[in-house]
């Protein structure tokens, strides 16, 4: 009742009283239209709930009380329906949730990816009795806490210290935001997803293009020997194929994974031979493409945050204008900043490689290699200027590090995935030098180039 406006709340506490005869027949009839529109109203917004959010979760967990995982499952399908179909499979997990085929990781991201639920489902699993939760904010970056359901096996209540504790009740207890335990894996300063580059996911149902290959990983996730195929054969003999079946299987009578729906595409026992390029059946690319916009958010708000930050928003402006329209003339102003570009290149996949614990080298020749996605030498020229080391060599220059944003910030074409061509980055880029030069449009790339 408190959303509705203040006439049709007098209005329906007529009816309340039963004062409805008394009325006016005008205000009879206007008290009728007043309660259709809200009922109306009332019912979509109920029809089309936000994400659910880390607020929402610990209101349910305050106001229900629930005391396993599968009860807050339960919970958060009733409330928030569409949240739990937006999901992951991890089938080798490096986290605090230990992982198998028949009992993976669940990263469930709903429609924006803003908030991120996680946990398993077998009780002999390490950290079966916890959700390890994830809300981003473009203002404040990403926030890492840990749930332990008390009742539960393996809740990792004990690895909470106390100073790091929120809230703690007979049955539940809560963290504060990033406590050590989360931390130590996603860092300190400024804690981020780990999430692979696009589009290979060792450890994840559909770890190749979101498709089930045959030899591409081994169970651990590690990348087979180059004399081995991995041509997509899904009905041959494979680790994850079956594996996937064997979840399928689980997930018909599992209290956690029978309230996960099946994303579309994927209530067979292989992902889709051919994935759809909309994006459609295709669960880690729509992660990545989410943590991408996370990620260019927070490098258009560190970029223009200080003294400098007008001027480092133009010139990285200039640099998304360069890798979003490689066919371009390049101003001469960046012209430093193109050829220090290739040189930072090694050092840049090095560091990359080093901070994601895999040979990304040797994944994407795997990938180029076996699925023909690979282009002609002049194509991969031309291509070169889209790459990201241009981005990380302008924001060496800044004194900003790519490393500490996702890897995948030059994966996705715009805020609306696609409609103009430009990288999501430079839409911000371009949203916040329209804001600080009071224009009534976001500059144009030539505008750019000229302010330079």
């Amino acid at each position: 009742m408190e959303a509705l406006p203040s006439l049709a709340k007098t209005l329906l506490a007529a009816f309340d009283r039963g004062g409805f005869a008394a009325l006016s027949s005008g205000a009879r009839s206007m008290a009728l239209v007043w309660g259709l529109c809200c009922l109306l109203i009332s019912g979509s917004v109920a029809a089309e709930p936000q994400d659910l959010s880390f607020a929402s979760l610990r209101e349910i967990l305050l106001h229900d009380q629930p005391t396993s995982i599968a009860a807050t499952l339960q919970l958060i399908s009733q409330q928030f329906p569409s949240y739990l179909a937006h999901h992951t499979l991890a089938y080798h997990s490096i986290s605090l949730h230990a992982s198998s085929a028949a009992n993976p990781r669940a990263i469930v991201f709903g429609r924006q990816a803003e908030f991120i639920i996680s946990f398993n489902g077998d009780p002999a699993q390490r950290g079966f009795g916890a959700l390890e939760v994830m809300e981003f904010s473009p203002e404040r970056g990403y926030a890492f806490r840990e749930i332990s359901f008390l009742r539960e096996a393996k809740n990792g209540a004990d690895l909470i210290d106390g100073d790091e504790i929120e809230l703690k009740t007979a049955d539940l207890l809560i963290s504060k935001p990033n406590p050590s335990i989360c931390t130590g894996c996603h860092g300190i300063a400024g804690p981020r997803p780990i999430w692979e580059p696009f589009a290979i996911w060792p450890g994840l149902y559909g770890s190749v293009d979101d498709r089930l290959y045959r030899y591409v990983f081994d169970q651990q996730g590690r990348a087979q020997p180059g004399d081995q195929t991995s041509v997509p054969d899904l009905d041959g003999i494979d680790f994850e194929k079956d594996g996937y079946a064997k979840y399928l299987i689980n997930r018909q009578r599992h209290p956690r994974y029978s309230l996960l729906p099946l994303p579309l595409g994927l209530d067979r026992v292989a992902f889709e031979s051919k994935p759809a390029p909309d994006g459609r059946r295709r669960p880690n690319l729509a992660l990545t493409r989410l943590f991408s916009i996370q990620a260019a958010k927070l490098l258009a708000r560190d970029a223009g945050a200080g003294p400098n930050g007008p001027a480092n928003l133009l010139a990285l402006a200039a640099v998304e204008c360069v890798r979003g329209n490689s066919s371009e003339a390049v101003p001469a102003a960046l012209m430093p900043i193109i050829e220090k570009a290739t040189a930072w290149r090694d050092r840049f996949k090095l560091e990359i490689a080093g901070m994601t614990r895999r040979d990304i080298d040797r994944m994407q020749d795997y990938f180029e290699r076996n699925l023909r996605l690979g282009t002609d030498d002049s194509e991969l020229a031309r291509q070169a200027a889209s790459q990201p080391y241009l981005l990380a060599t302008a924001l060496d220059r800044i004194g900003m590090n790519i490393r500490n944003y996702a890897f995948n910030a030059n994966r996705v074409a715009s805020l609306q995935d696609g409609a103009n061509g430009l990288f999501a980055l430079n839409e911000l880029l371009r949203d916040a030098l329209q804001r600080q030069w009071r224009w009534d449009h976001p500059p144009t790339c030539a505008e750019i180039y000229a302010a330079l």
